[in-house]
Protein backbone atom coordinates (compact mmCIF):
# COMPACT_ATOMS: atom_id res chain seq x y z
CA UNK A 1 0.00 0.00 0.00
CA UNK A 2 2.75 2.40 0.75
CA UNK A 3 4.39 1.23 -2.26
CA UNK A 4 1.47 2.46 -4.29
CA UNK A 5 1.06 5.75 -2.22
CA UNK A 6 4.86 6.38 -3.16
CA UNK A 7 4.30 5.88 -6.55
CA UNK A 8 1.10 8.13 -6.91
CA UNK A 9 2.91 10.90 -5.20
CA UNK A 10 6.00 10.91 -7.64
CA UNK A 11 4.01 10.48 -10.45
CA UNK A 12 1.95 13.50 -9.43
CA UNK A 13 4.98 15.29 -7.99
CA UNK A 14 7.10 14.47 -11.68
CA UNK A 15 3.37 15.81 -13.33
CA UNK A 16 3.39 18.85 -12.10
CA UNK A 17 7.28 20.02 -12.44
CA UNK A 18 7.24 19.03 -16.54
CA UNK A 19 4.51 20.93 -16.98
CA UNK A 20 5.95 23.89 -14.98
CA UNK A 21 9.03 23.12 -17.33
CA UNK A 22 7.28 23.40 -20.71
CA UNK A 23 5.20 26.65 -19.73
CA UNK A 24 8.70 28.15 -19.11
CA UNK A 25 9.91 26.84 -22.24
CA UNK A 26 7.21 28.20 -24.05
CA UNK A 27 7.32 31.81 -22.22
CA UNK A 28 11.13 31.96 -23.15
CA UNK A 29 10.12 31.02 -26.82
CA UNK A 30 7.51 33.69 -26.87
CA UNK A 31 9.65 36.31 -25.60
CA UNK A 32 12.65 35.69 -28.52
CA UNK A 33 9.74 35.89 -31.42
CA UNK A 34 10.09 39.04 -33.15
CA UNK A 35 6.36 39.35 -32.80
CA UNK A 36 5.85 39.30 -29.33
CA UNK A 37 7.40 42.65 -29.27
CA UNK A 38 5.35 44.09 -31.93
CA UNK A 39 2.07 46.19 -32.04
CA UNK A 40 -1.14 44.50 -32.84
CA UNK A 41 -3.96 46.17 -33.39
CA UNK A 42 -7.61 44.49 -32.73
CA UNK A 43 -10.83 45.57 -34.19
CA UNK A 44 -14.18 43.83 -33.30
CA UNK A 45 -17.11 44.06 -35.71
CA UNK A 46 -20.35 42.24 -35.54
CA UNK A 47 -19.40 39.32 -37.53
CA UNK A 48 -15.70 39.05 -36.67
CA UNK A 49 -12.93 39.43 -34.43
CA UNK A 50 -9.97 41.73 -37.05
CA UNK A 51 -6.20 41.61 -35.98
CA UNK A 52 -3.62 43.95 -37.58
CA UNK A 53 0.05 43.73 -37.36
CA UNK A 54 2.25 45.90 -39.87
CA UNK A 55 2.24 43.27 -42.34
CA UNK A 56 -0.10 40.89 -42.00
CA UNK A 57 -4.37 40.73 -41.31
CA UNK A 58 -5.85 38.13 -39.91
CA UNK A 59 -9.72 37.93 -39.65
CA UNK A 60 -11.67 35.29 -37.51
CA UNK A 61 -15.23 35.04 -37.32
CA UNK A 62 -16.86 34.74 -33.82
CA UNK A 63 -18.19 31.46 -33.94
CA UNK A 64 -15.03 29.56 -35.56
CA UNK A 65 -13.13 30.88 -32.49
CA UNK A 66 -12.00 27.77 -29.85
CA UNK A 67 -12.37 29.72 -26.51
CA UNK A 68 -11.55 33.08 -25.02
CA UNK A 69 -10.17 33.01 -21.21
CA UNK A 70 -8.98 35.42 -19.06
CA UNK A 71 -6.16 35.41 -16.36
CA UNK A 72 -5.34 38.33 -13.83
CA UNK A 73 -2.77 39.92 -16.38
CA UNK A 74 -4.19 39.07 -19.80
CA UNK A 75 -7.18 38.01 -22.33
CA UNK A 76 -6.35 34.86 -24.59
CA UNK A 77 -8.74 34.71 -27.54
CA UNK A 78 -8.43 30.94 -29.07
CA UNK A 79 -8.95 30.80 -32.78
CA UNK A 80 -7.68 27.45 -32.39
CA UNK A 81 -6.82 24.86 -29.13
CA UNK A 82 -2.79 25.32 -30.59
CA UNK A 83 -2.42 29.36 -30.65
CA UNK A 84 -3.66 32.34 -29.23
CA UNK A 85 -3.75 35.93 -29.67
CA UNK A 86 -2.55 37.57 -25.87
CA UNK A 87 -4.34 41.03 -25.10
CA UNK A 88 -2.51 42.31 -21.93
CA UNK A 89 -5.27 44.15 -19.50
CA UNK A 90 -2.71 46.43 -19.30
CA UNK A 91 -3.07 48.26 -22.57
CA UNK A 92 -6.92 49.43 -21.32
CA UNK A 93 -7.58 52.95 -19.75
CA UNK A 94 -8.94 50.25 -16.40
CA UNK A 95 -9.86 47.64 -15.28
CA UNK A 96 -13.69 48.49 -16.39
CA UNK A 97 -12.58 49.37 -19.66
CA UNK A 98 -10.89 45.94 -20.04
CA UNK A 99 -13.52 44.06 -18.50
CA UNK A 100 -16.04 45.46 -20.56
CA UNK A 101 -14.20 44.70 -23.64
CA UNK A 102 -14.31 40.96 -22.43
CA UNK A 103 -18.15 41.04 -21.86
CA UNK A 104 -18.17 42.13 -25.15
CA UNK A 105 -16.17 39.56 -27.12
CA UNK A 106 -17.76 37.17 -24.74
CA UNK A 107 -20.92 37.66 -25.83
CA UNK A 108 -20.58 38.12 -29.57
CA UNK A 109 -18.69 34.80 -29.32
CA UNK A 110 -21.47 33.00 -27.14
CA UNK A 111 -24.29 35.00 -29.27
CA UNK A 112 -22.68 33.28 -33.05
CA UNK A 113 -22.23 29.80 -31.42
CA UNK A 114 -25.42 29.78 -30.49
CA UNK A 115 -27.20 30.58 -34.29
Amino acid sequence: MYAFLSFALAFVVCAILIQGWALARCLLVFKKTPLANGEMQVTTTDEQLITSLPDQESRYKWGGLHDIVESKKIIFIYPNPQSAILIPKRIFGSTSEAEAFLNDIRERWQTSKAS
